[in-house]
């Protein structure tokens, strides 16, 4: 199972046993804050305050849905078929097919930078 990563503006394929790695798409993450997280066979990227899914076998991507993720600390995570946000001092679950959220618990979140993860999960 490879790894990806986000450098230089560029998505990359990263073979973890080598350190290889192969260029997917062009040069389309460039502002940040960038959050990269995988769920499912899809890549999610935060950048540019927007929400994108991308292919991770071509690297091409669409935008889910506004320009929602402003207010920084963002961390981003996924769990049980959804994606988690941190954004303006509060989580969000995400709906990763269409971008849709709604905010869970109370202003938290307030130190940056913030970072986020899951364990086990698929």
């Amino acid at each position: 199972m490879p790894l990806y990563v986000i450098e230089n503006k560029r998505l990359h394929c990263v073979n973890p046993q080598s350190g290889d790695y192969q260029t997917l798409g062009g040069e389309n993450w460039s502002v940040s804050p960038i959050r990269l997280t995988s769920l499912g066979s899809s890549l999610y990227v935060i950048e540019n305050k927007r929400l994108y899914r991308v292919d991770p076998a071509s690297g091409d991507y669409e935008q889910l849905g506004g320009e929602n993720w402003v207010k920084e600390p963002i961390a981003m995570t996924s769990l049980n078929g959804s994606l988690y946000i941190i954004e303006n001092k509060r989580l969000h679950r995400v709906d990763p097919n269409s971008g849709a959220y709604e905010a869970i618990g109370g202003e938290h979140w307030v130190e940056g930078p913030v970072e986020m993860t899951t364990l086990g999960s698929k």
